[in-house]
């Protein structure tokens, strides 16, 4: 999880761009049984980052299934959309919150739901 970072432009010729954080607050992750797990210090503190994008400007939008398919490919007007996959996923803390509740809903767990009353408050 993580709160917002600077966004900055690393270059970019009109049809292409690479832009990167800068500064993230880097909070811990949500481990598969839906447990918060913070990081050690200096978690919670600003550190430097430099997760980097690649950028395209296109008009083709994918519209991807739950796992992952192309479920269909389309065109509207030219916008900056991301090029790659990024390898890591990131929340805010109001998303990753919205995920927990989301996942504990969906599971037939009781041990999951267990675990999400005892550990997560809100």
């Amino acid at each position: 999880m993580t709160t917002e970072g600077a966004i900055g432009e690393d270059s970019s010729d009109g049809r292409q761009a690479v832009v990167g954080t800068k500064w993230t607050d880097s909070l811990g992750y949500i481990d598969a049984s839906l447990r918060y797990k913070g990081l050690p210090p200096p978690a919670g503190e600003r550190v430097m980052t430099d997760f980097q994008f690649r950028l395209v400007f296109t008009d083709k939008r994918t519209e991807l299934g739950p796992k992952g398919e192309v479920l269909r490919v389309s065109s509207g007007p030219a916008e900056w959309r991301i090029a790659d996959a990024p390898k890591m996923r990131f929340a805010t803390l109001e998303g990753a919150a919205a995920y927990v509740v989301k996942m504990r809903d969906a599971s037939n767990d009781p041990r999951i739901k267990k675990m999400q009353k005892e550990h997560w408050r809100f």
